[in-house]
């Protein structure tokens, strides 16, 4: 199918696939659309469409609570297109913007459970394709039969591998980590989106690294510092960690 973008600027038109997140499409597809979880939490990639262009997703997802629906309000993490249609996203983006690593979908599989404290794991995912990606960034999973994707930072990087690490924790009443922890001695096959995220380190900035983070978001930091260590970033500047 074809879809337009429309900011105030610019229009740029691709190619969807059937059942594809209008977020995906864009994404993959090099367009710098607006977003931040991409798991329909946040209500960062609000759009616009005309009545019965486009199919809702996640009725549940927390983020609707910002839309004003009756004025064609979704998001584009969580909606997909029914037949060609025009996207009115917000003025202020930049479809034009370069993204640095476009996106992709693949397969993976989840393995090698192990706790590291109580409700706490790592998790390691081996996909069908070498992935690269910024330190710092995620990928959305999906469990075959659940709807809705997830979002997980990388602890470790590689420019270039098939190899992800994780840390997981348990989440009450979250089917995807509840499924996780109950089969946590299986490999499990799951859809995967990515990489994705802005809160990347870019050596070439030559500053010093101030991080804040709680809970498992540690995870990010984590691929930070891995990549940081390996150019020996801290020869000459200096970390501080609130966790």
């Amino acid at each position: 199918m074809k879809v337009t973008f429309l900011s105030r600027k610019e229009r740029v038109t691709i190619n969807c696939d059937a059942g594809e997140k209008l977020l995906h499409a864009g994404l993959r597809q090099g367009i710098s659309l607006p977003y931040e979880c991409g798991t329909g939490l946040c209500g960062t990639c609000v759009a616009r469409a005309k009545p019965g262009t486009i199919e809702p997703g996640w009725s549940a997802a927390p983020g609707l609570k910002r839309l004003r629906l009756a004025k064609g309000e979704f998001l584009l993490c969580q909606c997909s297109p029914i037949k060609d249609c025009d996207i009115l996203v917000p003025g202020q983006s930049d479809l034009s913007e370069t993204i640095s690593r476009n996106p992709l979908h693949q397969r993976g599989l989840l393995h090698n459970f192990n706790y590291v404290a109580p409700e706490v794991a790592t998790i390691n995912l081996e996909l069908n394709h070498e992935l690269g990606f910024l330190a710092g960034q995620y990928v959305l999973m999906r469990l075959d039969g659940m709807d809705g994707y997830r979002a997980y930072s990388m602890t470790n990087y590689n420019e270039l591998t098939k190899k992800l690490k994780f840390v997981v924790k348990k989440t009450k009443d979250g089917s995807f980590t509840e499924f996780l922890f109950k089969h946590k001695t299986d490999s499990i096959e799951c859809d995967v989106f990515g990489p994705m995220g802005k809160a990347t380190f870019d050596p070439s900035e030559k500053k010093n690294l101030l991080c804040i983070v709680g809970g498992s978001g540690i995870a990010g930091i984590m691929s930070i510092l891995n990549h940081a260590k390996s150019i020996e970033y801290f020869r000459e500047r200096k970390a501080c960690i609130v966790f």
